[in-house]
């Protein structure tokens, strides 16, 4: 679950993209009286910055200008100090550099299109940490920086889309692709070149190899089929007059077989409906567990199959699609519920990007924002071990998240800042680096889709991580195949930058919620056809919390900072409000069968802090059970529950509560 309370969203330790809320609230003390600094303030004010404008200016296609940075003061008391920009064209950071300063970076992106961006940097000062509460504000708050980018320029040279990905099975001919090269403005005669970055070369062709932009023409590139299973990448340059731009170009062949079943794992004497994702399953038989034929299954394409498979025991079970080779596994555990020990508290500190219960190791892995560390808490022999922290890639401001992959082996920690997709071991003995991290350690994202920075993350049942990205070709969502190592664009589109990932439980749909004040659809992935939608009948804006069933059928959105929890059904791509949650509640989660849902509710206001079911399939959603819980800290961040239903994980910024799901 992307998980945050509605009255904390606003301070939470994110640093979103452009246009996106950025609001940590970072502490500064000051003592005695103080004059405004700059353009930042008069003598009463209880905070100064050093300037309220910031401009840039650069050439169309020529350099980025360099960082600009605002100074921010304490003249006396202590403040509280959160920053939110509106506007397009750049980003900003804030920092602290002493114990009554502060310094904002105002970070341009590079000068692609000409025009005038302009926007503002709202410098608030808080009294407390809450910075919503009554009397929030300081003296002087909040206090405005103007900024604006002038990007001037001749004609440019555009391909679209920025990215094209081919993908075949061995010896078999991928189908053609189209991409549109347009000028600006004018005419001018246009050529090509082709050079082979990773793998071998001669797969590419290009039709026409030149022509005439008056002002744009459609070119065809097509892939010959390869003999052996890898992936390969090229660049394509376009040449117009003085001017260029590269189109990557991303080639995955695939070997046919069993690849993943999703959810990969299972309760015992339970059976349970999965999705089988692969190569090959054309005509293919009944899958099998473990030499068990499934219960039932239904061929969806060459590439999946929906199964159910029977009560299994406890144990591990191959995945057979016919004589297909297969690295697919059904891994049967205990439920957790079963276990002593299961309904206790652990203390830590920081606040929660994103919390993962793996039920296959009875693991719990937290990524902590502010220290871009992960955390990992290990349940072994009666009671939960704290495995300590592990932090990998520099830190700084970003989105860093954690995905476990559909089969279980291997954690990716996205960047603080960069392209390096880093690989951790879950089931590492060691919890350290270099021992938890695979081997290679990271995988660079620029050869797929160019320098930039990656963000939020999460997994597709068929080994495809989708994430969303600020990079130098303009991609905004890619994919990451975990089995090739390779990356490829999913969408262009600018609003996909300030969106948060969630996976329902057998990785089907993603659900991709804005994060951007401004109210903008819903879009959700869906991972068979590989294609996103989006749905204007479902609005978000602000800081978006959801939860997801496992077949993904029914989720819960909380769809601004200021409305209420909805439950919504989804068949057939198609939204439908069932109602809504009783108010109060930071945070929530749905059951796995979509059956229930269960809210925290904070003390105070109630009496004692506790978490509630409803049942979702009576109307009104009457509540059902209650049970008693410790405050997992003043900021509540995110909660999830265990496969089998049975066992609730919450977390926040000084402690995980688990408990027995009432």
């Amino acid at each position: 679950m992307l998980g945050r309370a509605a009255a904390e969203r606003s301070r939470d330790h994110f640093a979103f993209l452009t246009g996106l809320l950025f609001a940590t609230a970072f502490l500064l003390a000051g003592c005695g009286g103080g004059g405004g600094g700059g353009g930042g303030g008069g003598s009463g004010d209880a905070y100064s910055i050093s300037s309220n404008s910031v401009s840039f200016s650069a050439a169309q296609g020529g350099a980025t200008p360099p960082a600009q940075t605002v100074n921010v003061a304490v003249n006396f008391g202590t403040v509280f100090i959160v920053t939110t920009q509106s506007g397009a064209g750049f980003s900003h950071t804030f920092q602290i550099t002493g114990g009554t300063t502060g310094v904002i970076t105002i970070t341009p992106f590079a000068p692609i299109t000409a025009g005038t961006f302009t926007g503002t940097i709202t410098v608030r000062g808080c009294a407390s940490a809450t910075c919503g509460l009554p009397g929030g504000d300081v003296a002087g708050s909040p206090k405005i920086i103007n900024v604006t980018y002038t990007v001037s320029g001749p004609a440019t040279l555009s391909v679209s889309p920025p990215t094209i990905d081919f993908e075949t099975t061995v010896n078999n001919t991928p189908a053609s692709q189209n991409v549109t090269l347009s000028l600006s403005s004018g005419s001018l005669p246009w050529s090509h070149g082709i050079s082979y970055t990773l793998g071998t070369g001669g797969w590419l062709t290009v039709n026409p190899q030149s022509g005439t932009l008056n002002p744009s023409q459609v070119v065809t590139l097509s892939a010959s089929p390869l003999g052996t299973a890898a992936a390969r990448v090229a660049e394509v340059t376009f040449t117009a007059g003085a001017l260029t731009r590269v189109l990557r170009v991303n080639y995955t062949v695939n070997a046919v077989g069993v690849n993943f079943v999703s959810p990969y794992v299972g309760t015992t004497n339970l059976g349970g409906d999965v999705i089988i994702r692969g190569y090959g399953f054309a005509g293919a038989p009944a899958p099998t567990f473990g030499g068990i034929a499934a219960s039932s299954f239904t061929p969806v394409s060459d590439t999946e199959i929906r199964a159910t498979y029977p009560a299994l025991a406890a144990g591990t079970y191959a995945v057979q699609v016919g004589t297909l080779p297969t690295r697919a596994n059904l891994v049967v555990v205990n439920p957790p519920a079963n276990t002593p020990g299961f309904n206790v508290d652990i203390p830590r500190t920081g606040d929660v990007a994103n919390l993962i219960y793996d039920a296959e190791r009875r693991a719990i892995f937290v990524m902590n924002p502010t220290s871009n560390q992960i955390e990992r808490y290990r349940f072994s022999v009666g009671a939960w071990l704290a495995d300590g922290q592990i932090q990998v890639g520099a830190g700084g401001a970003g989105n860093p998240r954690i995905a476990l992959s559909p089969d279980g082996t291997e954690l990716l920690k996205t960047p603080a800042n960069g392209t390096l997709l880093w690989r951790v071991n879950p089931d590492a003995g060691s919890w350290t680096v270099p021992a938890a991290l695979l081997t290679p350690n990271n995988v660079d994202a620029t050869p797929g889709l160019g320098s930039g920075s990656l963000n939020f993350i999460a997994f597709a049942n068929d080994g495809r991580a989708v994430g969303n990205s600020s990079v130098a070709t303009g991609t905004t969502l890619y994919r990451y195949d975990m089995l090739n190592r390779t990356f490829g664009g999913l969408s262009a589109q600018q609003d996909m930058l300030n969106r948060g990932i969630v996976a329902s439980g057998d990785g089907g749909t993603l659900v991709l919620p804005n994060f951007d004040p401004v109210s903008r659809a819903v879009v959700t992935y869906d991972a068979s056809a590989g294609v996103l939608t989006s749905h204007s009948s479902i609005l978000t804006s602000g800081i978006s919390e959801v939860s997801v069933s496992r077949d993904g059928s029914r989720m819960i959105l909380l769809t601004s900072t200021t409305s209420p929890a909805t439950v919504y059904s989804f068949t057939g791509g198609v939204f439908a409000s069932m109602g809504n949650l009783p108010g109060g509640l930071t945070g929530f989660v749905i059951s796995p069968d979509g059956a229930s849902a269960y809210a925290y509710y904070p003390s105070p206001p109630n009496p004692n802090s506790e978490i509630r079911k409803f049942n979702l399939n009576v109307v009104g959603f009457p509540q059902t059970g209650v049970a008693a819980v410790n405050s997992p800290g003043t900021s509540f961040n995110s909660m999830t529950i265990s496969p089998d239903g049975g066992t609730l994980f919450m977390a926040g910024n000084q402690g995980i509560r688990i408990l027995l799901a009432p």
